[in-house]
């Protein structure tokens, strides 16, 4: 049964043999064939500020132990770890921290996974960056490596068996990790970024999570790891399970956390929840989407009787989902605009990403200035955010900024379109928006219509948004992005095109 469809294959354990049924059912003696034949190329013990660059791990990984100053940057890990079920070992992969446990013994089955360990507090400054990991049946990375960083990479297609437990996640860390600029999509196990207390999660996007279990969280703060951890400047998106969550169990729950300035867009089903107490959660917007701030859970206490909810734009907050809307809310709700249409009817275009008030918002200056008095609790990860104006708007941008923040990993080409590309029923006042390129000093935008009588260049330094003029109804429209570097070089752009509204 294992063999009765092509591209399946067998080890059969008794003849060690292997059995493959290739494509056209070609004979398989008769094609090029690789598979996995070890856990690592490199392990690395008690080592400190070595950097390695450009490696390439295929079928393999790497693995750091009591290491500091370790830097892996520019590299790619394909296929990296599996499980190894047709051997006979059923263990559990596991990338799991529990703050509250750090000396937790950890299974050491056969099946192993990428992972940096150190058993000191730290920090220890290991870095794994401008990395690529693709196609792991396992969690991409654990980091359980206090005070490291994990930036810029690109990881996806994780987990299409699931043999990690209910709390893996893709990318996993330890306390005080910073985890910046990464995309991360399509994903089977059940949570996304699940780093430790004291952490910070900002400028990432992800999308496509949580497909093989029943519940989790594309960026889940657990119970230990709400204390001090900063979530902010992040897209979450079109993914299965919740899209961030504060996470608690029936019989602990956390507190000290700090979420502001993150776009969670749709994503009707899991909605963002927010369990534990004495958080702070200001200025995030949530388009067909729901924010939940609950009132309990379990067996704990009362849940946010001193958390603050300031400058949210919801198209629905709630205390558990949707289907409880009367339920009052524990926490103190200031400034806040929630309503069915809300976020439509004043950002300019949230359905071609471009999540800015329009001119003459309800939002713009609405809000009210968080300040460092405002914590619920010392613990938490404050910085006083910028605003345009004479207050804050409402939601996670501000009305008339010169530079659109996007999250995700920045690449060599200026990338992620906005307008998107392929996208339709754009505005006729739409600005061209984009990711910056890395290492970029500044880009030059380029854009044509497809009747050729509208074109035009424009070069900008220091922000990422080009104004093309206005835009005509029902026309086709090509631009790309090219960036220039320091030393004069230029790499040009991708070709995107998108189409306005036909009236």
């Amino acid at each position: 049964p294992a063999l009765d469809r092509p591209n399946e294959w067998w080890y059969d354990a008794s003849s060690k043999t292997i059995y493959f049924r290739p494509p056209d059912d070609r004979d398989p003696n008769e094609l090029p064939m690789s598979g996995k034949a070890r856990n690592y190329s490199l392990r690395l013990i008690d080592c400190s500020h070595v950097v390695f660059q450009r490696v390439e791990f295929f079928a393999s990984t790497f693995s750091m132990t009591d290491c500091d100053h370790v830097v892996i940057e520019d590299s790619r890990l394909t296929y990296p770890s599996t499980h190894k079920f047709m051997l006979g070992d059923f263990g559990w992969f596991d990338a799991s921290f529990d703050p509250d446990r750090p000396k937790k013994k950890r299974k050491s089955g056969g099946n192993v996974m990428t992972r940096i360990v150190n058993h000191g507090e730290g920090p220890h400054g290991n870095v794994i960056r401008n990395c690529r990991i693709a196609y792991s049946n396992a969690p991409a990375i654990a980091v359980d490596s206090p005070g490291s960083i994990v930036e810029n990479c690109y990881i996806h297609d994780i987990e299409w068996d699931v043999n990690s437990s209910g709390g893996s996640g893709s990318l996993s860390a330890g306390v005080g990790t910073i985890i910046r600029r990464n995309t991360i999509h399509t994903a089977g196990n059940s949570e996304g970024i699940r780093p430790g207390k004291n952490s910070i999660v900002e400028y990432n996007r992800l999308w496509n999570m949580g497909n093989l279990q029943h519940d989790g969280a594309a960026i889940n703060i657990g119970v230990g790891a709400q204390e001090g951890t900063l979530v902010r400047y992040n897209w979450v998106h079109n993914t299965n399970r919740a899209a961030i969550r504060f996470d608690s169990t029936k019989t602990r729950m956390g507190s000290g956390g700090c979420m502001h300035h993150n776009v969670v867009f749709n994503h009707a089903s899991g909605g963002s929840k927010f369990k534990g107490d004495d958080n702070l959660l200001f200025n995030n917007t949530f388009h067909r989407s729901y924010f939940a701030i609950p009132n309990r859970f379990g067996d704990t206490p009362p849940h946010n009787r001193n958390t603050l909810a300031r400058n949210n734009l919801a198209d629905t907050i709630v205390a558990w989902n949707p289907r409880r809307p009367d339920e009052k809310l524990n926490a103190r709700l200031e400034n806040n605009l929630r309503g069915n249409g809300v976020v439509r009817q004043n950002l300019r275009d949230p359905g071609n990403l471009d999540f800015r008030p329009i001119p003459g918002s309800a939002v713009i200056d609405a809000g009210r200035v968080v300040s460092r008095s405002d914590r619920p609790a010392k613990s938490i990860h404050f910085e006083k955010a910028s605003f345009i104006g004479n207050a804050p708007d409402i939601g996670a941008y501000e009305a008339g900024d010169s530079n659109y923040w996007i999250p995700g990993r920045k690449q060599r080409k200026a990338s992620t379109p906005i307008p998107p590309h392929g996208a339709t029923n754009v505005n006729q006042d739409a600005d061209l928006m984009f990711l910056e390129a890395l290492g970029a000093e500044r880009h030059i935008v380029h854009f044509i219509n497809a009747a050729m009588d509208h074109k035009g260049k424009v070069k900008v330094g220091d922000s990422n948004i080009a104004d093309p003029g206005k835009l005509r109804n029902g026309q086709t429209y090509f631009w790309r992005v090219d960036a220039v570097s320091r030393d004069g070089s230029i790499q040009k752009g991708t070709v995107w095109v998108f189409r306005t509204r036909d009236r």
